[in-house]
């Protein structure tokens, strides 16, 4: 009787204080490591985790998406538009509907052409001799990747480097293409942005 007692006035009466857990502790601890860990940027539209070091773009009138460098721009006049232009600046369409002239655009092919734009992509013509052409297997695709250079007998100087890749698709093929501008631009680098945009791609 004496133990059934003593268990009931200590859950009446509660420990001391000194003998209760410290709960406050654990509290602090855990919103300490919610502030050393940082949740990477979330996409709404898609609801899929990206790193902080890019932007998502979305084009639902044409049914896909792709990633872009954070510090870049892309801009459109119309829906089918967005996601086919960027560049390291800030730009505009231009009111005569003629296509901006920036470091990289995005193109849709038909499905039927896409035999024929495989073909004119990868052979050398007046105003562009071809360099490398190889296939690379992006996220269990097979991408076209192009290297050309300019002859200089067009509208680019020459010497000036080319980059394509074809990535298909039964609904929508894209063409994604760096062309290079101006002379002090880094191609290497502009390379390896091109093939992270590749990489990116979802199709809906």
């Amino acid at each position: 009787m004496l133990y059934g007692s003593g268990a009931f006035l200590l859950g009446k009466l509660g420990l001391p204080d000194n003998l209760k857990p410290n709960n406050s502790s654990k509290k602090n601890n855990l919103l300490e490591s919610k502030v050393d860990r940082p949740i990477p940027a979330t996409d709404i539209t898609s609801a899929k985790i990206i790193p902080a070091s890019v932007k998502q773009c979305a084009n639902s009138t044409l049914g896909f998406e792709i990633v872009y460098p954070k510090d870049w721009f892309t801009t459109y006049s119309s829906e089918d538009q967005k996601c086919l232009y960027f560049a390291p600046y800030s730009f505009v369409i231009p009111n005569n509907h003629n296509k901006p002239q920036v470091p990289i655009t995005v193109t849709v092919e038909n499905p039927e052409n896409w035999s024929m734009a495989q073909k004119f992509a990868q052979n050398p013509n007046d105003f562009q001799n071809i360099l490398k052409s190889e296939i690379l297997n992006i996220n269990s695709r097979p991408v076209n990747k192009m290297v050309a250079e300019s002859t200089g007998e067009g509208s680019q100087p020459k010497g000036f480097k080319k980059l394509t890749y074809m990535v298909f698709d039964p609904k929508i093929p894209l063409i994604l293409i760096y062309q290079q501008n101006e002379e002090k631009e880094d191609v290497g680098q502009m390379e390896i942005i091109l093939e992270s945009m590749a990489s990116s791609l979802t199709f809906n």
